[in-house]
């Protein structure tokens, strides 16, 4: 399965288009609709189809992940919340946790979609924005 438009318009309203080089706040340097500037890039600026193009590769190697870690069927607005969760998250950090993963793998939608909650901090500081972004994430995987 992969995100439809309406999950790749999700990511984007949380991920506001950026031209420049930011600190997204906890410390990380992002570009675009939210790529986290790996230490091998360099950017000045980029336009908006970069961003798309770019927003779209990060977004094909979340759905790599899910393919890999998530082993139950999802309908199509469960699948574009858990690509928006991996993308925001990352697979590596998903892993870490004790339960949202395996509540999932075990049929346990409603239990893993109440565990999107507890993801709302970042850089160990809750966010309101992530706060946000999770009770929208759940909402989108229940509907």
């Amino acid at each position: 399965m992969r995100i439809s438009d309406r999950g790749i318009a999700f990511i984007k309203s949380w991920e506001r288009y950026r031209s420049r080089p930011y600190n997204d706040g906890y410390g990380y340097l992002t570009i675009g609709y939210g790529h986290l500037i790996d230490k091998d890039e360099e950017f000045d600026s980029i336009t908006v189809p970069q961003a798309h193009d770019i927003l779209m590769k990060d977004i094909e190697s979340s759905e790599e992940d899910v393919d890999r870690l998530v082993t139950v069927p999802l309908n199509q607005n469960q699948h574009d919340a858990v690509v928006s969760f991996f993308f925001n998250v990352g697979a590596a950090n998903i892993l870490q946790g004790e339960h949202t993963l395996p509540d999932l793998n075990r049929g346990e939608y409603r239990k893993f979609a109440d565990h999107l909650l507890s993801w709302r901090k970042s850089a160990g500081k809750v966010s309101r924005g992530l706060i946000r972004r999770r009770t929208a994430e759940r909402e989108l995987f229940l509907s």
